[in-house]
């Protein structure tokens, strides 16, 4: 999945330590569901610096053109109306996938407040006068970059402290595995096969089943069936636990003992 650079630790206590194991147990112990996984980090990340909410934005960059595409998104928190965030993760799925004009980013300003989030994911985005922490991983030499931002609402007033960016820095590093399923949705074998089989497999990979897809793609199952089988042959599996295996290893977090 890459080598991305270990955050430097120098601020955190015994006690930060303890709680960034407890969140990194828990997500290894959480359901095999990318959208579940990256709700439950963002989720716990928010816990650890006491932030409102937060979002994940994986993307890729084409590097002809420049144009940067989204892969999937993941946000916690309360929306623009400040009504209380749903408990089941939002990630976009494959139809939903959007393209970025090179001039346009989703990393935010290190000054501590918002930049540009693409616009097809409006609840994602705090409001422009929002305390920020954000955190990037170049998962493939900037060919595909993970940004990870929690915020405090304007209300709040107070600023991210050094302590609070080292923490949200180390467990994003640290859990970088949960990034294995836009990985594969980037792979040359993912991005070989016809649009439609590509989107079942994005969707079987999120943990839907064969029922759920055909409905959520407006076919019939035994197409959806189908596709899956020949999902299965085109990655040399025979499950989805299989497919599942095919994402880079879990890697155990480098937490300093207390």
């Amino acid at each position: 999945m890459g080598s991305p650079t270990t955050s430097r630790t120098q601020c955190l206590t015994p006690a930060d330590a303890r709680d960034m194991l407890r969140l990194s147990n828990t997500l290894h112990r959480s359901p095999a569901n990318p959208g579940t996984r990256k709700k439950i980090l963002l989720d716990g990340i928010c816990r650890l610096v006491d932030a409102d909410g937060g979002f994940s934005v994986v993307t890729t960059c084409d590097p002809l053109t420049a144009r940067k595409t989204v892969i999937s998104t993941v946000r916690t928190g309360p929306d623009r109306s400040d009504a209380p965030a749903s408990s089941s993760p939002v990630e976009r799925g494959p139809a939903e996938q959007e393209t970025i004009a090179p001039a346009e980013t989703v990393r935010p300003r290190r000054g501590g407040r918002i930049a540009h989030i693409p616009p097809a994911e409006p609840c994602s985005r705090p409001e422009d006068d929002c305390q920020c922490c954000d955190s990037f991983i170049d998962l493939m030499g900037m060919q595909v970059v993970a940004t990870l931002t929690v915020y405090r609402q304007p209300a709040d007033g107070r600023l991210f402290s050094q302590r609070e960016r080292e923490i949200v820095n180390a467990m994003h590093v640290e859990m970088a595995w949960v990034y294995g399923h836009d990985l594969l949705m980037t792979s040359p074998e993912a991005l070989a096969l016809p649009p439609r089989k590509r989107e079942t497999l994005q969707y079987l990979l999120a943990g839907d089943r064969e029922t759920q897809i055909a409905a959520k793609v407006e076919m019939s199952r035994t197409t959806i069936h189908n596709h899956v089988k020949s999902l299965y042959r085109h990655f040399n599996v025979a499950s989805r636990r299989e497919l599942l295996d095919k994402w880079p290893k879990r890697k155990e977090p480098d937490v300093p003992a207390p």
